[in-house]
């Protein structure tokens, strides 16, 4: 039987394991709706800004993504992280 560390430290895992799912999930997103809005009719200037926020989301999804896997709590392991397309 896992002892109580074991147990918090396999939660942790599985936590940040799904953490690293939502975060994959919003790069996904965010690639979506940059081609929607590359292929859109707005205005040159929105189409910029739009842009603009979408790539400064997506960088900070993408640090999340290293900060966690630098603390050694993802399961490199799983098929999560080879669908990671950066």
């Amino acid at each position: 039987m896992l002892d109580v560390s074991d147990r918090i430290i396999s939660r942790a895992t599985d936590l940040t394991n799904l953490l690293m799912l939502k975060y994959i999930t919003m790069l996904e997103d965010l690639k979506v709706y940059e081609a929607e809005v590359e292929s859109s009719d707005m205005s040159p200037e929105d189409k910029e800004a739009t842009l603009s926020m979408i790539n400064l989301l997506k960088n900070i999804v993408i640090k999340e993504i290293y900060s966690l896997a630098a603390e050694g709590l993802f399961n490199t392991g799983s098929a999560q992280q080879d669908s990671v397309a950066l």
